[in-house]
């Protein structure tokens, strides 16, 4: 029936690695006990030939050991009212204590493109990350950890790059794990995760698209943001779009679907949150971030992302440069805010909740990588990069994406601005003892 469809059930792409090949070099120095993975050089031994896996964590119980709003540069917000915080960054960062964790590197011997986009299977087998160049990079898990994968047919999944379409980046993958969608300023495509192979491609540009994100309950239904502000709801299997939503004004810069709420949530430049019903595909409700102004910058025309807490998807976290905010999901109501200090040159660059939703993981443009209380929306403790602190200056490495595991709370995935990719794993001591918490996490 006109297009080629996804099928709705088959071998994940995460499985075993059968009828493919792990890409690796001899030569990269790694020992045998490595297993294909390099750990990350720490702060202390970042020099020439410097090793290691660790790197120091701080924890404390909220923003300078107090996580009341207004504190340690962040906190809760009143509707209408100015920044919540009055202290500098470093407090964030004074009082908590130091634990460690464990860094790994994975192995990449293709061309040296940053990852900007970055996401995890459902399984949690594999890593895809979508580069600048348009190419796919494909790690999948092994006794030895991460290595990077392709078929013995030797293909490559790779886009048509179109930068003037006005069109972003975007990847996501089915939840069978067995097909991924993306476009990267050019048409969208449709891949086969076992073979590397395109199955279809659609939405001739412009406009062009902006972000992916497929229904939870039908595999061949997909919503496509575009660059002239509209959603289109595009049926594979039918090679047609269905509907097409309107409300922003500018390009859509976040899509989410919620199954157990029936509810699909975009975002875009202008602003505005929108709360659709995923089944008639009307509008229910609507949200201007403007309306709160957390710091000098204003929310106009920044990019937005969306994330809605993992367990019961009742609470929608918003991400800016310049603020979290924690939402009703179906009103859209702001519940909580947090932002970093007015005359701080730092900005949020990525967030993520934990995958049991405790917890919300966020990445700042200083290196450091945040951990939030997901209710409370105040920081529990902070990692430092050595990475990204060995570096200073223009070409200081930062981090461009994050992605949580979903299965392990403490296991993250980054990518960061020299192309490289790491895996974290956070020791479970890191999170504070309180009973409740503890039961959180084991969850």
């Amino acid at each position: 029936e006109g297009g080629a469809g996804v099928a709705a059930e088959g071998a994940g792409a995460g499985g075993g690695v059968g009828g493919g090949q792990h890409v690796h070099n001899n030569n990269n120095g790694c020992g045998a006990e490595a297993g294909g993975i390099d750990p990350i050089r720490t702060a202390d031994q970042a020099g020439p030939g410097g090793g290691g896996e660790s790197a120091e964590v701080k924890e404390g119980g909220g923003a300078g050991g107090s996580g009341r709003p207004g504190e340690a540069g962040g906190g809760e917000e009143k509707e209408g009212a100015g920044p919540a915080s009055t202290r500098s960054q470093d407090d964030i960062y004074s009082g908590l204590s130091a634990r460690s964790c464990k860094l790994f590197s994975l192995l990449d011997e293709t061309e040296p493109s940053p990852v900007i986009q970055l996401l995890f299977t459902s399984s949690g087998a594999s890593l895809l990350g979508l580069c600048a160049s348009g190419l796919h990079k494909y790690w999948k898990q092994t006794d030895q950890g991460f290595r990077m994968w392709q078929p013995v047919s030797g293909l490559s999944m790779s886009n048509e790059v179109r930068a003037e379409s006005g069109g972003r980046p975007c990847v996501a993958i089915t939840k069978n794990d067995s097909y991924v969608l993306s476009a990267s300023g050019g048409q969208v495509s449709l891949f086969n995760m076992r073979a590397f192979k395109v199955m279809t491609t659609f939405m001739q540009n412009p406009p062009a698209a902006t972000f992916l994100a497929f229904h939870p309950s039908d595999n061949n239904v997909i919503a496509v943001g575009m660059s002239d502000a509209t959603v289109h709801i595009y049926n594979v299997r039918l090679d047609e779009t269905e509907t097409v939503l309107r409300a922003h004004t500018q390009s859509i810069s976040s899509l989410t679907f919620s199954k157990t709420l029936n509810l699909l949530i975009s975002t875009a430049s202008d602003a505005l949150v929108c709360v659709w019903d995923s089944q008639m595909y009307v509008q229910r409700s609507s949200h201007n971030l403007n309306a709160v102004v957390a710091r000098e910058l204003p929310l106009h025309g920044h990019p937005i992302m969306l994330h809605l807490n993992p367990i019961d998807q009742k609470t929608l976290l918003v991400v800016h440069p310049n603020q979290l905010t924690l939402h009703n999901t179906v009103s859209v109501s702001r519940l909580r805010g947090w932002a970093p200090h007015p005359r701080s040159p730092y900005t949020v660059l990525a967030a993520s909740y934990s995958c049991n939703g405790a917890l919300i993981f966020v990445a700042q443009s200083d290196g450091s990588l945040l951990a939030f209380d997901s209710d409370l929306l105040t920081p529990k403790f902070c990692v430092n990069h050595s990475l990204t602190h060995a570096q200073e200056g223009p070409s200081k490495r930062q981090i461009l994406q994050m992605t949580s595991h979903p299965s392990e709370p403490l296991k993250l995935a980054l990518s960061l601005s020299d192309g490289s990719v790491q895996v974290m794993e956070l020791s479970s001591g890191t999170i504070e003892s309180d009973s409740n918490e503890q039961r959180r996490i084991e969850a």
